[in-house]
């Protein structure tokens, strides 16, 4: 793998080659691919990457405000679907995740890098809200500036919640919980679950470092996985009482091992 300049680069294959090289622009994406049995000397260029600026905002009482949303960036038309690269500056808090070809927001903004192509972007912040799409097509280098204006469509009183969650505790997955917290909010969650594969997780942490109090309410929870001899299956148990840091992580979930 290769990291080039925006302006573009060459790539020599010596005959023979018996890998695969990738050529990716300065944001990330792919441009070009070389693989064994590709001519000598093959040459290879990437264009200069375009930008793309997502403002989402929710109407209130008081106006439209900017909004968590999560945006999906599919490519079309034969171009590939981008490996997003947040280009904002996030500060001291995890405020934007772009992941493959998602983008989660809170503070309602963004700017991407992308190869030249057409694209169709659409933008959803759960289930209590509307979602919009746009289709573009962006030259090399050129400058896209998209806006959203999104509205709840569910009363007040009705909330959105996720009783099944995975983060970084749990074995299976490898998502912070800075980073599961963020996408919760850009889903328009108001209360969530954590039940990691027996582990202990506590969300809460995280959601005030996010700045997230009053915003998301969290239950810590657990997926009681059975083990051993005796293979009965995953159960998810909430709410659970909080652990100390001085506590194992397996030490506090309810007995699983040949139960």
């Amino acid at each position: 793998r290769l990291d080039v300049p925006e302006e573009g680069a060459r790539l020599r294959v010596p005959a023979g080659f018996a890998a695969e090289i990738e050529l990716r622009d300065a944001s990330g994406q792919r441009c070009a691919r070389a693989r064994q049995g590709d001519p000598a000397l093959a040459t290879a260029t990437c264009p200069k990457a375009a930008r793309l600026s997502l403002a989402v905002r929710l109407a209130g009482p008081d106006g439209a405000v900017p909004a968590p949303f999560h945006a999906l960036v599919y490519g079309e038309h034969g171009t590939p679907d981008p490996e997003l690269v947040d280009l904002g500056a996030r500060g001291e808090k995890l405020a934007r995740v772009a992941e493959r070809n998602n983008l989660y927001s809170i503070d309602g903004g963004g700017e991407l890098a992308l190869q030249p192509g057409s694209y169709h972007v659409l933008v959803a912040r759960g289930l209590e809200s509307t979602m919009e799409e746009r289709h573009l097509t962006l030259a090399p280098g050129a400058t896209e500036r998209l806006a959203f204006d999104l509205r709840r469509v569910l009363p007040a009183d009705v909330l959105s919640a996720d009783f099944h969650l995975h983060a970084a505790p749990s074995p299976d997955s490898s998502v912070s919980l800075a980073q599961r917290v963020t996408t919760l909010a850009c889903e328009g969650l108001a209360f969530a679950v954590a039940t990691d594969h027996n582990r202990i997780t506590d969300l809460r942490p995280a959601v005030r470092a996010a700045g997230l109090d009053g915003v998301l309410v969290t239950a810590i929870g657990d997926e009681i996985t059975s083990g051993g001899s005796a293979l009965w299956g995953h159960f998810n148990a909430f709410p659970l009482a909080p652990v100390g840091e001085a506590v194992a992580p397996e030490d506090a979930v309810p007995p699983y091992y040949d139960l």
